[in-house]
């Protein structure tokens, strides 16, 4: 039962539904409220009681209507002359006003400006004005008044000759009646408009009420559900206040607005507060009102920023200040057991004390530094193994440590610099073989055939095979001093580059049409991935073909007979890529970083007729235009990635 009765009170239904009742009562009664206090006929029936005695004279409603009826005269006297359209538009409104106080109170009032008189009245003359209960007469500056205004002191205040009379007629306490007919009605209505308020507000309370009870539960969720508007409930505070008063300034000015916009008003600043005391609901059955105060996570923002700052002066100390010359530790230290004997009595027993602590101190410095010292001259031996050993802390003990620290990274790159060295002293023995290697074999052919051809008694046909083969091998021999010759120059950078913007996917196809028989040769076939929108580098067009050329020469020269070659054209960031994958004919049985050497090839039999050097000219004047090379291995997988830059589109 109990469970049942807790899934009813906690159903989101039921909080929507109070939600909205309490709105809707709070609102209606606090709309009645506003209303209430602006209806205005009790005031009147007060006004019209006063009128009749002697208190009404007394009476600051009478004293603020006294000056401005005198205003209005004074601007009807001084106007009355004037031909100025705002002036006359002045005069006009004045008389407005005045002729309303006549239907209100039976005011009754003249005004005469050089001989031109103007009056409530056309035969209204100030002896008349006279016989009433109450009137005032400013007659240029002299003041006839009765008790109840005469205290007002109002005499002349326009600066202007002329005469100011008015007063308040016997028809004027006919509204006496009917303003006493009018309270006893409003007064019946406002007491059953205040039953209505309190019972609104007694509604609003109770579901008010049951929305705290709900706020936070739900029918399937366990505990408090805590919402993002409740992340920091004091800026909702403002937020609320702000938002509250302003919608709640509009709706107490009935007076001036309609209706429909004075409800919005009260609707608005009563949804905002509801709002904002569910969320504070939320947080205090969660005990969470402290921990969602933004003022609280600044000022713990403040108190880390404080300690960081704290830690830093802290570092600062021990690293810099403390210990940071024994010098002045020394006279530090000395200055202060003067100090003592100069000024205290003490100085026999602490002199002797304090000495002795400045002594080991130093000690301890000094023995560190001899560590130090030692330390540097062994390394300075050759002892690569020696450490100094340092305890403690300090600015002494930080410098061994760090020529520690010294010591083990020019012990790195020292190695480096060896093994570098030797792996350049391999390559250059490599070179020099592989060199000799190609430029040996095709001249020993040349020099054996040419032999063969001085003897006289060789048929002509073979004499004539004799002279292709001689041929084949000198242009093979050319090509190598050819390639020599480009692969030096790259490789110096002895070569003129123009920068221009390149079609790398132009140069490619009028590239495989160039090695279409090639590759037909071969039983290669091309698979080409384009890019959906044209690609333009910056590169020299000559060199570029160049690098091209090379690429699907080292195709054609090592890539498997019958298998696929893919070339891929592709865009990434600012850079454009030309990418070959081939698979090999041989195993390549060699880091990729050493391919790339100079005579390096793939095939260590050195089968193929290949020189060796068209991955290192490719890499070489693909760096000479900005741009970068580089191959991956992967088993038999070949694959060469060509970046350049980009160009400009506008160009």
């Amino acid at each position: 039962m109990v469970t049942k009765l807790k899934n009813i009170l906690y159903s989101s239904r039921l909080q929507i539904i109070v939600s909205i009742l309490a709105i809707i009562f709070l609102t209606s009664g606090t709309y009645f409220s506003i209303m209430m206090s602006s209806d205005n006929n009790l005031s009147k029936f007060d006004f019209s009681i006063l009128m009749d005695t002697e208190r009404y004279g007394d009476s600051a409603v009478v004293e603020s209507r006294m000056e401005d009826i005198y205003r209005q005269c004074g601007i009807i006297l001084q106007n009355s002359a004037s031909t100025d359209p705002e002036d006359i538009q002045d005069v006009a409104n004045a008389k407005n006003y005045l002729g309303a106080m006549e239907k209100e109170i039976g005011l009754k009032w003249f005004v005469e400006s050089k001989g031109k008189v103007i009056a409530s009245e056309p035969d209204l003359t100030i002896p008349e004005i006279k016989k009433y209960p109450i009137y005032f007469i400013d007659n240029q500056g002299a003041v006839d008044a009765t008790n109840q205004w005469a205290q007002y002191g109002l005499g002349n205040r326009t600066g202007i000759d002329g005469k100011i009379a008015f007063g308040l007629s016997d028809s004027g306490q006919t509204t006496v009646s009917e303003a006493e007919d009018q309270y006893q009605k409003a007064r019946g209505t406002m007491s059953i408009m205040f039953q209505i308020v309190f019972l609104c507000y007694l509604g609003g309370g109770i579901c008010f009420v049951l929305g705290c009870f709900n706020a936070g539960h739900g029918k399937d969720r366990p505990g408090i559900t805590l919402y993002p508007v409740d992340a920091y409930w004091d800026v909702n505070l403002m937020i609320t206040l702000t938002l509250w008063g302003m919608l709640f300034s509009g709706a107490l000015a009935t007076i001036y607005l309609p209706v429909y916009i004075s409800l919005i008003c009260v609707l608005g600043s009563i949804l905002v507060l509801y709002a904002f005391a569910m969320s504070w609901v939320r947080l205090a059955k969660a005990h969470s009102v402290i921990s969602h105060l933004l003022i609280l996570y600044i000022l713990r923002i403040l108190w880390r920023g404080v300690l960081q700052i704290g830690h830093a002066i802290k570092e600062y100390y021990f690293e810099v200040v403390k210990d940071s010359s024994l010098v002045g530790l020394y006279f530090a230290m000395v200055f202060g057991v003067i100090l003592l004997t100069l000024f205290t009595e003490w100085a026999p027993f602490l002199g002797i004390p304090l000495s002795l602590v400045v002594i080991y101190v130093l000690s301890k410095k000094v023995r560190v530094l001899s560590d130090i010292r030692q330390g540097v001259k062994q390394m300075n031996d050759g002892d690569k193994t020696f450490i100094i050993k340092v305890e403690g802390q300090g600015a002494v003990e930080d410098f061994g440590r760090q020529i520690n620290t010294l010591r083990e990274n020019l012990l790195g790159e020292i190695d480096a610099a060896v093994e570098k060295e030797l792996k350049s002293e391999r390559l250059k023995t490599e070179l020099i073989t592989n060199v000799s290697h190609d430029i040996r074999t095709p001249l020993t052919s040349i020099i054996a055939y040419v032999d063969i051809l001085k003897s006289p008694n060789i048929p002509e046909e073979d004499r004539q095979k004799y002279i292709c083969i001689l041929d084949e091998k000198a242009n093979r021999l050319k090509n190598l001093t050819d390639d020599l010759f480009e692969a030096a120059k790259a490789s110096t950078g002895n070569i003129d580059i123009q920068l221009d913007v390149v079609n790398p996917e132009a140069l490619v196809d009028q590239a495989l049409g160039e090695f279409e028989e090639k590759l037909k040769a071969a039983e290669l076939q091309i698979i080409m991935t384009r890019p959906e929108e044209k690609i333009l580098v910056q590169a020299d067009g000559r060199q570029f073909w160049r690098v091209i050329e090379n690429l699907l020469t080292n195709v054609v020269k090592y890539a498997l007979k019958g298998s696929r070659v893919y070339i891929d054209i592709r865009r990434e960031n600012h850079e454009g890529i030309l990418e070959v994958k081939n698979i090999s004919a041989q195993a390549l049985g060699i880091p990729a970083e050493e391919l790339m050497e100079r005579f390096k090839r793939g095939d260590g039999a050195r089968h193929t007729e290949g020189s060796g050097l068209g991955l290192a000219i490719t890499r070489d004047l693909t760096e000479l235009q900005g741009g970068h090379f580089e191959i991956a291995i992967d088993g038999d997988l070949f694959k060469a990635l060509v970046w350049m830059p980009v160009a400009d589109q506008k160009e």
